[in-house]
């Protein structure tokens, strides 16, 4: 028996401790730079899982620990609020999303936080078509995507968003 686990033997706590120290050893850390390719780290992530025979809570556990700059920031925006409840696929295919072109990402997003305010109305709806895209690739955090949004509207718009937000405040 072991203090943490009353229920679980010396030699089981030892052996997946040990498991999970090899595991952090062996993988390299991703921080989601340009140079960087995500596909090549979340294969290594698998083999090592596979090797060791992790289950999926740890590989998950593992895939978070080993995120560091810009995608551990990603992933305190948009992962932790769903830390414990995200399971292992879909970690992975949001990190597949995030990351799998950096440069066009870091593009995109230089694009449309650099675009003059639209003038017209068809300009206006691109700039809500490409806002939606990003939100569905997970680029940006939806409370500053919101924000920019909203910055680069019409004064009409804005106005029209600050009564809806007084409405429900007031309900």
């Amino acid at each position: 028996m072991n203090e943490l686990n009353p229920f679980a033997s010396d030699t089981d706590f030892s052996y997946s401790n040990s498991n999970m120290a090899t595991a952090t050893k062996a993988i390299n850390t991703f921080a989601g730079g340009a140079d960087e390719d995500i596909l090549s780290w979340l294969q290594e992530v698998a083999f090592v899982k596979g090797v060791i025979g992790a289950s999926e809570e740890d590989t998950r556990k593992l895939l978070l620990l080993k995120l560091r700059g810009v995608a551990l920031s990603w992933a305190a925006e948009v992962v932790v609020e769903n830390a414990s409840n995200i399971r292992l696929e879909s970690l992975i295919e949001l990190l597949k999303q995030r990351f799998s072109s950096q440069q066009k990402t870091e593009i995109s997003l230089s694009k449309f936080l650099t675009s003059k305010h639209p003038t017209s109305r068809e300009e206006y709806t691109e700039l809500l078509k490409f806002a939606n895209d990003l939100f569905k690739k997970n680029y940006m955090n939806i409370t500053l995507l919101t924000q920019v949004v909203i910055n680069k509207s019409p004064v009409e718009v804005k106005a029209l968003c600050c009564i809806i937000q007084h409405f429900s405040n007031v309900l």
